[in-house]
């Protein structure tokens, strides 16, 4: 017969990520809601949880409202600039427009690309 270890402070684990820890604090504040007045939290400390949780969450919400815009800003810019991807269809791109710069360039005088500012390969300048 295996006998249990007694709990400790130190034993309890609380959620690693914000998404979690807010989970876990509306479970609190609702869970002490549920059994108000028999709660075994002060009302006071549950009046700070909903407090910060409010705040983090409307903080959060708007992170994440920042991050979606973050990302079509990205994919609005790559498909400008061409990174990643051809050209899309009837589309010239940044890197296609300095494609043509550069074949234009070199055309005229290969030696104007570095002028230009266009970098050349290590093997084709040794």
């Amino acid at each position: 017969m295996s006998e249990e270890l007694p709990l400790r402070v130190s034993d309890i684990q609380l959620p690693g990520s914000a998404e979690d820890l807010l989970a876990l604090a509306k479970y609190i504040i609702d869970k002490h809601q549920q059994l108000s007045p028999g709660s075994p939290l002060k009302t006071h400390l549950i009046a700070d949880l909903n407090y910060k949780t409010a705040l983090a969450k409307a903080k959060h919400d708007e992170g994440m409202k920042y991050m979606k815009l973050m990302e079509s800003a990205f994919a609005e810019r790559n498909i400008l600039t061409g990174h990643g991807s051809d050209d899309p269809k009837g589309m010239l791109t940044i890197k296609g427009l300095l494609t043509m710069a550069s074949t234009l360039l070199f055309e005229i005088n290969p030696s104007l690309l570095r002028e230009w500012g266009f970098q050349m390969k290590e093997s084709i300048t040794e």
